[in-house]
């Protein structure tokens, strides 16, 4: 029996929450069981990112949370960002529409508000401004 009809749909693409140069945080809502968005119970989450200059996904481990930081990013590069909802037989669902995000560069942004970002920025070396 095959459950692909039935696997189960993210309808809304993650959130960058905070980013710096190095890293994002990607959030999430729940998996909601509504017309069109496949059958429960979801047991976990799965994050998906890459470079925006890639064309392969890197899969993450299944988690049970709905935010996730992803490290060891490139400064000034564009990312993207999608999830899927694990069924309780382990299928994973399909991906998210995906959101993308660019890391900062020597500033750590934190993301406010739909279209608020607060930036800080870091000294280089003593006494330096950038």
């Amino acid at each position: 029996m095959c459950l692909c009809s039935e696997l189960p749909v993210m309808r809304r693409a993650p959130v960058i929450q905070s980013r710096n140069a190095t890293l994002l945080t990607a959030r999430w809502r729940a998996w909601r069981n509504a017309p069109g968005t496949g059958m429960g119970p979801v047991v976990g989450y799965v994050l998906y990112y890459r470079s925006t200059n890639d064309t392969d996904w890197t899969r993450l481990p299944q988690t049970s949370s709905r935010v996730l930081t992803v490290t060891g990013l490139e400064a000034n590069e564009s990312y993207m960002f999608a999830v899927s909802a694990v069924h309780k037989t382990g299928l994973v669902g399909p991906r998210s529409s995906p959101t993308e995000s660019t890391t900062c560069g020597s500033a750590y942004c934190y993301i406010i508000g739909a279209n608020t970002v607060k930036f800080y920025w870091l000294r280089v070396g003593p006494g330096a401004v950038e």
